[in-house]
């Protein structure tokens, strides 16, 4: 029988008829018999199987009508080896671009004419289609800017004529797709098709953006400009380094068949990826569980329980479990939700669709592990870290031994603590791990007097926002003007706009036309019915000396202000780290003097760089909660009484909020284990996931019937990507870092300075090269994990690394082989 498929982008949406879409006009049904491997070079990397056989989609500034072959495979099972038996040979439509130039599109014109500031009072239809527009534009210049490499001899090609041919109209176009993202999220009409609307363009910007390292010339043009090495400019040595290892990480340059088999398991992955996700969201196990007592909440922050009057229910998701089990005083609530968190997604409920992720997560692994294998990498573990700060999978188990030797005593005489506070003031007398999460922030705010709620009224968010802009002024030497009141376009008015001055250098200072202008601060914290983002930050525009752009960075939250006595809102210390991280995150996009947006910082979406360093300055800024002058510094006085925040009270909160920390972190080291294990595993047939869950359950906590804990079927942030698996160890290495640049602050007592050389050594640098060069140059040395036991487990209540009976891991220092070196290395290509 003949069937009838939707190929690519549908939508009942105004804004996107006729966009991007492919439409069918008729199909008929045929018997073929074809071998998967003979045509994986086809593939699109699609979900479902999809081939294309005529070759790759040329995208065409005009409406036009082509004919394609595409054949779908109906049984979505087939494995490598298996046959594809019902073949669908379909007509299909180019799409309609949308008629938006600068002559009658007023966000294109603004983007166009390299105007000073975005046009974000540009209405939602004209900015929608002036992006879809400049997408489509872009993918046609980038086509036919590969046909004219196509047509150039070796030793013709320059950075000149290979890379700068398209790299402003890519500016363009993601400076347009991000200040649509920005409108989008921010102050969008509501709509029930806001999401699809969304997930549409950003599909598009993805596609059309990432297409070119998927041509074949354009991988042999950067070959050869990596080969010559005559490019004389740092940051365009780094860009084209940059292209060269991100298309060498996805077997571009190896055989036609190995090529073809890399494509094939990465599909297969990118499917069942999906599949997880998929289980995930249609699971049924925590539909059912509702919390009708609000007293059970009493000391839990205000967003938490979102509506004064209840019922709350608890949504499947871990932005609410997580506050259940931290601040639910019910004891049954709490073992009721983590027993369906753990066994989510475990067992199968229904004939007629999968529901548990158990042979899928094995599945993922096998084909992450063949993946590698292809590319001369003995496990995944060594082949995704490859290019990371961490370089190895060895550097990584000495940072994790590390802290395991510090952490595991320091659990149990902590367990020990717990159980008694439990057993005195919670009337528990045998701890669950459903109770952890709760009774150690119990324990910690009780040790140290610590009050959250009245805590909150130190912190009222624009005051404090203001104390951390002088926070940041003192360290980093940089000035910020409040530019608001100049007539620049908002989405709302309570949006604030911040210009932001390097100043550091005492000459530049009194000399103002020599100052460092790095950019301008677009702050959005509040809601609004029509808001629809949690905490976030973009880089919106890269500066542009062509152009003359200067940098535009967005900071965005969704923080109630109906609480509140003065029309601010309160941040909960949870906030407040928030508020922390993401500011840091802003003022990294900010210091960057990178030119290449590639190259601002080391993105977290691409193979080829050194990501588990990213969250460095952010980190830094984060745990500005546990310096007792910061804090104080941070924090403004009581709203009701008036009083400012003692020294000594800041103190006690700081030593409070790190030690609630603690079971939070010791979890993350047992997820960072088992992550580690499960993809270093040469070979994935011997041992089970499970076996190596149930294992390293048993080495890092001791309760019983361990064997019902099946988390791995719903752990997302592991499973839930391909750029997550491997890299869970990312979040302890950022605090490892973080910590050890606050020790050296620390031991030098010259914070100025230190601030200074931190901001030129590493954060003026952004991804211009590895991050642990970068890290050298400051610190002198390679990163130590020392800081980071001591903060948890502090020296004068244990017996310190160095002095242990066990070898001492005082550096975590590099293989001889750099990252480059290494990778080549496995491809038996000469190392540069």
């Amino acid at each position: 029988m003949p069937v009838k498929v939707r190929i690519g982008m549908q939508s009942s949406s105004p804004l996107l008829s006729g966009y991007g879409q492919w439409t069918v006009t008729e199909s008929f049904g045929m018997l073929w018999k074809v071998t998967i491997p003979g045509w994986y070079r086809w593939l699109l990397e699609g979900r479902f199987g999809l081939a294309v056989l005529c070759g790759k989609m040329q995208p065409f500034r005009n409406h036009q009508l082509a004919l394609f072959g595409f054949f779908m495979a109906l049984d979505e099972r087939f494995r490598y080896q298996a046959l594809i038996d019902i073949l669908v040979i379909m007509f299909c439509t180019f799409p309609i671009v949308p008629n938006a130039t600068p002559e009658n599109n007023r966000f294109v014109a603004n983007v166009c004419n390299a105007e000073d500031w975005p046009a974000l009072c540009t209405s939602p239809k004209e900015m929608y289609e002036g992006t879809v527009r400049m997408l489509f534009e872009y993918g046609a210049t980038l086509h036919e800017h590969m046909k004219v490499l196509e047509g150039m001899e070796p030793k013709d090609l320059t950075f000149e004529n290979v890379i700068e041919p398209f790299i402003a109209e890519e500016e363009q176009v993601l400076y347009a797709f991000h200040t649509l993202w920005t409108r989008m999220i921010t102050d969008w009409p509501i709509s029930s098709e806001l999401q699809a609307d969304f997930m549409k363009v950003h599909e598009l910007a993805i596609s059309e953006v990432s297409a070119k390292w998927k041509y074949d010339v354009f991988f042999k043009a950067i070959k050869t400009l990596c080969e010559r090495n005559e490019t004389t400019e740092r940051w365009k040595r780094r860009l084209a380094d940059f292209y060269y290892l991100q298309m060498k990480s996805t077997a571009m340059g190896e055989t036609s068949k190995k090529y073809e088999q890399f494509t094939g398991h990465d599909s297969f992955v990118e499917h069942y990826i999906f599949r997880y996700r998929m289980v995930l969201r249609n699971s049924e196990d925590m539909e059912n569980i509702q919390v009708t007592d609000r007293a059970v909440f009493k000391d839990a922050p205000p967003e938490v329980t979102e509506y004064e009057e209840g019922p709350w229910l608890v949504n499947a998701t871990a932005t609410s479990v997580k506050p259940i089990l931290t601040y639910c005083s019910d004891k049954t609530v709490r073992a009721t939700v983590w027993d369906k968190w753990i066994s989510r997604a475990t067992r199968p409920h229904s004939l007629a669709r999968v529901t548990s992720n158990a042979r899928t997560i094995e599945t993922i692994r096998k084909h992450q592990g063949k993946k590698a294998a292809l590319l001369g990498f003995a496990t995944y573990a060594e082949y995704r870290l490859a290019y990371k700060m961490a370089e190895s999978p060895k550097i990584v188990r000495k940072f994790t031994k590390a802290l395991a030797r510090r952490m595991r005593p320091l659990f149990d005489d902590r367990m020990q603590t717990w159980s008694n506070f439990a057993a005195e003031e919670e009337k528990l007398y045998t701890l669950a791990p459903s109770d952890l999460y709760y009774i150690c922030r119990k324990e910690a705010e009780s040790l140290h007097g610590v009050d959250p709620l009245d805590l909150m009224y130190h912190f009222p968010f624009w005051p404090t926002f203001e104390n951390m802009l002088e926070v940041f002024s003192y360290i980093f030497g940089v000035l910020f003007e409040d530019i608001t009141r100049d007539n620049l376009d908002r989405c709302h008015p309570d949006i604030r706009i911040f210009s932001i001055t390097d100043s550091s250098d005492k000459l530049f200072f009194v000399f103002d036309f020599q100052r460092l202008h790095l950019g301008r601060l677009y702050v959005d914290p509040f809601e609004r019915p029509n808001k629809c983002c949690t905490w976030d930050v973009l880089l919106g525009r890269s500066y542009c000396t062509e152009n003359r752009w200067d940098k535009i960075v967005y900071l965005f939250s969704n923080l109630s202000v109906s609480n509140s006595p003065d029309s601010s809102a309160l941040l909960h210390y949870e906030e407040l780290q928030n508020l922390l991280f993401y500011a840091g995150r802003a003022m990294q996009f900010l210091f960057s003097q990178s030119p290449y947006r590639d190259l601002t910082v080391p993105w977290r979406i691409f193979h080829a760089h050194d990501m588990d360093a990213v969250d460095l300055l952010p980190t830094i800024v984060q745990f500005f909660i546990f310096k007792p002058v910061l804090l104080t510094a941070l924090s403004c006085k009581h709203l009701k009484t008036g009083e400012a925040l003692s020294e000594t009270k800041a103190n006690n909160i700081a030593l409070g909020l790190s030690r609630s920390t603690f079971y939070e972190t010791y979890r993350a080291l047992f997820w960072t284990d088992f992550d580690l294990t499960l993809f270093d595993t040469k070979d994935t047939d011997q041992v089970t996931w499970q076996e190596i869950y149930h294992q390293k359950l048993t080495e890092y906590f001791a309760f019983k019937n361990a064997k019902r804990d099946m988390q791995p079927c719903s752990f997302a942030p592991i499973f839930g990507q391909n750029i997550s698996m491997a890299m869970y160890y990312s979040r302890l290495w950022a605090e490892m870092l973080a910590l050890d640049i606050h020790d050296t602050f620390e031991k030098e007592d010259d914070v100025c300075a230190t601030g200074d050389r931190l901001k030129k050594a590493i954060l003026f640098e952004g991804a211009s090269q590895p991050q642990r060069e970068l890290y050298r140059r400051f610190q002198g040395r390679d990163p130590s994990p020392d800081a980071m036991c001591d903060f948890y487990d502090p020296p004068q209540y244990h017996v310190s690394i160095a002095a242990s009976n066990e070898d001492a891991i005082p550096h975590l220092n590099s293989d001889a082989q750099n990252n480059t070196e290494k990778f080549e290395a496995k491809q038996g290509v000469p190392a540069k």
